[in-house]
């Protein structure tokens, strides 16, 4: 694995089984399901189960480099994502991931929610969050660094995901998937709430 000096951790979000996930913009691995001549590496993530560092990877995106990350209301993880050229400007995509694949030694996969192009009232996306709304549908928020630049803006926008039913998601996956062998209040307080 190697990295650059401006390419370490980006995206950090506790789960609600009590681990620290943390995603850098860009440590390469190669693919084991693909062959060691794979033009599509593998980005490396890091598991804190509150004991040690474990190890997960994360397929890679059409050369979108990870931003930031959220726990949506139903246990799943959101994860925000950007890249830039000069030509097409910024470009943000938003991902998300079933709570079973994050585990150790697992390999993230998830599927495209959106893709927001030069277009689309975007910028430099880099913070995300998200919450449960009145009528259970999923908010979600993004946030914009404009690096004190007069070409930049910061912009905090807001989408709903309704298809992310919380009747059909507990929050329990983080835990079963080797974050925690004992409940944390957190978790315990989730899987208690009524979706």
């Amino acid at each position: 694995t190697h990295t650059s000096k401006n390419k370490g951790i980006e995206a950090l979000t506790w789960l609600p089984g009590g681990c620290l996930l943390a995603i850098p913009e860009r440590i390469e691995t190669p693919n084991p399901q693909s062959g060691p001549q794979s033009r599509e590496p593998l980005i490396e993530a890091f598991l804190w189960d509150q004991y040690s560092w474990r190890t997960l990877y994360l397929e890679s995106n059409a050369n979108f480099l990870p931003t930031g990350l959220s726990v949506t209301p139903g246990g799943d993880l959101l994860l925000l994502e950007r890249r830039f050229s000069f030509f097409d400007g910024f470009e943000t995509s938003l991902r998300i991931f079933p709570a079973e694949q994050i585990q150790p030694g697992g390999i993230m996969k998830g599927h495209v929610l959106a893709n927001f192009e030069g277009q689309h009232a975007i910028d430099n996306m880099e913070g995300i969050s998200s919450r449960l709304g009145q009528n259970g549908e999923t908010l979600v928020y993004l946030l914009s660094d404009d690096n004190l630049s007069f070409t930049q803006d910061t912009l905090l926008l807001m989408f709903e995901i309704d298809s992310l039913n919380q009747e059909q998601r507990k929050p329990a996956g983080f835990r079963t998937a080797g974050c925690s062998k004992n409940k944390s209040a957190y978790s315990a307080a989730l899987e208690a709430k009524a979706f």
